[in-house]
């Protein structure tokens, strides 16, 4: 099934494209629930208040999201050399993990940094192609944006720090590039906030600050889902090897584009596990290395058995993962 649907790019696209129009009629046929917008974060309460009294922005603003995500990591696979030939599958697996996995709706923190990573990876591939610091401030503006959202996403900052240093050259100046980003959207709001004479008030609320650790502290897992934890994640890294191996006689910039992918699932298993996202919607920060691990180890030239088969059990495993 995987190979026929990486053969057939005509039936890939017109598949993508329903699914991607599935995901946007669920945004405006089901109750939008944005109780978990409300995280203590100034501006992710102030978005909570605007949320609940302009509901069908809200549902264009998640609309908007969807298309971000979708036009963006298709974008990003179709640049990042990982693939031979274009094709729709990101799109495809993209919306199919998000309706099989139950973990598209209710509107979460993790919208804003699934968004900010995907901006982030397509930035920093123009910006190491160019050499040019525009990217890079753009990316950290991105990023900074996100953590006024997403508290978690700070660790996104961290991985896009190693991300400069394991690609530039003249580190220091990209750094400082990326750190002026960063910081960017912090001294507009506390600029913003000082003229307005609400500064202290601002700053105590983040002194409310504080991670759950919803996965940890949730006692009732079904049977199936404790042996579909162990097992998505053995088959994550099983695939990680192989592509691993078959990327060996690519061209370097590639090897290293997909590095730093492995260290961004690792990055963001780290939010899965920190994040006040409960599970099984804290998923959705997994959704992008995910997505681009299955439709890269998905034979291009041979029909192989073993690897339908192995594609199939981590399909299944992040579904049963999240429905049970």
């Amino acid at each position: 099934m995987f190979y026929l649907l990486r053969k057939a790019h005509l039936l890939q696209l017109i598949v993508g494209v329903l699914a991607l129009l599935g995901c946007g009629v669920m945004i405006f046929i089901k109750p939008l629930d944005v109780s978990l917008l409300n995280n203590s974060l100034p501006c992710s309460m102030a978005l909570f208040q605007w949320t609940m009294s302009h509901p069908i922005g809200t549902q264009f603003l998640a609309l908007i999201f969807l298309l971000l995500q979708g036009a963006m990591l298709f974008h990003y696979v179709r640049t990042c050399g990982f693939l031979d030939e274009e094709n729709a599958l990101s799109i495809l697996f993209f919306c199919a993990f998000l309706l099989g996995m139950g973990i598209f709706l209710p509107l979460t923190p993790a919208w804003f940094t699934n968004t900010a990573t995907l901006a982030v990876l397509n930035l920093s591939n123009r910006a190491f192609s160019s050499n040019s610091k525009t990217p890079l401030l753009l990316a950290g503006i991105v990023l900074g944006t996100a953590t006024l959202f997403d508290l978690t996403a700070l660790l996104l900052l961290v991985f896009f720090i190693l991300y400069v240093l394991i690609h530039q050259i003249d580190k220091l100046r990209d750094l400082l590039a990326t750190l002026c980003g960063v910081l960017t959207p912090y001294l507009y709001l506390l600029a913003y906030h000082y003229f307005a004479g609400s500064l202290p008030a601002y700053l105590h609320s983040f002194s409310q600050l504080h991670l759950h650790f919803p996965l940890f502290t949730q006692t009732h897992y079904s049977l199936y889902a404790l042996i579909a934890m162990p097992l998505g994640l053995l088959l994550t890294v099983y695939v990680m090897f192989r592509l691993k191996v078959l990327y060996s006689n690519k061209l370097i910039i590639i090897r290293r584009r997909f590095l730093l992918l492995c260290i961004l699932f690792c990055f963001n298993l780290a939010i899965v596990l920190t994040t006040n996202v409960p599970f099984p919607l804290s998923l959705y920060y997994l959704i992008i290395p995910i997505t681009v691990f299955t439709i890269s180890f998905i034979p291009v030239r041979h029909f192989a058995i073993s690897s339908e088969i192995l594609l199939a059990l981590l399909t299944a495993s992040f579904v049963v993962m999240a429905r049970l």
